[in-house]
């Protein structure tokens, strides 16, 4: 598991509940997660990374692997 990943993980175990078992491959939607609590995620994320996360792709994110990619995108571009 990636630092990026631990800390995406981190963010949403922040905000919602994950099981320990959690991974890149987790589905959002098993998660729970009502699009409040989605924006919470990307706001989180911005905090954490200090990149300006795009809230459309946080909405449409389906895995943590997604969250996880636009991330590194972010992060890459800064």
């Amino acid at each position: 598991m990636s630092t990026i990943e631990e800390r995406v993980l981190k963010v949403l175990a922040e905000r919602c509940e994950v099981p320990p078992d959690a991974s890149a491959e987790t589905a959002l939607a098993s998660l729970d997660l009502d699009s409040l609590t989605l924006l919470e995620v990307g706001f989180g994320l911005q905090s954490e990374f200090q990149a300006r996360v795009d809230d459309a792709v946080v909405a449409d994110a389906e895995t943590v692997g997604d969250l996880v990619r636009a991330v590194e995108s972010c992060v890459s571009e800064a």
